[in-house]
């Protein structure tokens, strides 16, 4: 199992624009699980370490600068340079880039520091999420009450008779029949007096009744 621990966490200040940074550095050690076929690093693994241990990253630049670090990853972009053998020990090397209002970026270098050689080179942009627009939601529910309350007061055993089934199908007890609509915890018998049980399944612009 992967076990990865943290072993240098620290800010700076970038001489050039006089930003706060964050540089995190991580060690791992390439287990069973983390292999392919041929006890190799697999491709996947090393864009997880790239997602995770930029994601921490960002995270440790956040608390120190008071910034927000509730985000999603918009891009994350990995370079494979060289392979890493079942049991080499790898650092994650991983420093902040950018911090805007938008979105935030972090690179990672992967190190493999039993054969002395580059592994991986990675960035991951991240940023905030899209929020819910509220009087969408608001609307979408009203229409769907709206709907539901119509579609119980007007839907009657003759319609439901011609979209779902027939008396025959109904007394053969078949599973594909609906002998009952239920809907917001109500219960309307078919007129052939069966009670095979069925839904009502309501959306914008489209009324369907289906077997459960």
């Amino acid at each position: 199992m992967m076990q990865m621990r943290m072993i240098v966490c620290n800010k700076f200040e970038r001489t050039e624009d006089g930003r706060t940074h964050a540089r995190v550095v991580f060690d791992v050690t390439v287990s069973q699980d983390m292999c392919n076929a041929h006890n190799m690093m697999h491709g996947g693994c090393a864009a997880f370490l790239v997602d995770a241990c930029t994601s921490v990253t960002l995270i440790v630049q956040a608390l120190v600068t008071e910034g927000a670090f509730d985000l999603v990853s918009q891009s994350l972009n990995t370079t494979f340079h060289a392979g890493a053998k079942l049991g080499h020990t790898l650092n994650v090397v991983c420093t902040t880039v950018s911090s805007g209002k938008r979105a935030v970026s972090a690179r990672t270098e992967i190190w493999n520091t039993t054969a002395r050689r580059l592994v991986v080179t990675g960035n991951q942009v991240k940023m905030a999420p899209s929020r819910s627009d509220v009087k969408l939601y608001i609307l979408c529910s009203l229409y769907a009450a709206i709907s539901a309350f119509f579609a119980w007061h007007l839907l009657d055993c003759h319609l439901v008779d011609k979209l779902t089934c027939t008396t025959t199908v109904c007394k053969r007890r078949s599973s594909t029949s609906a002998g009952v609509v239920g809907y917001a915890g109500k219960v309307r018998p078919h007129a052939c007096g069966e009670e095979t049980p069925c839904c009502v399944v309501l959306a914008p612009c489209i009324l369907s009744v289906r077997s459960i």
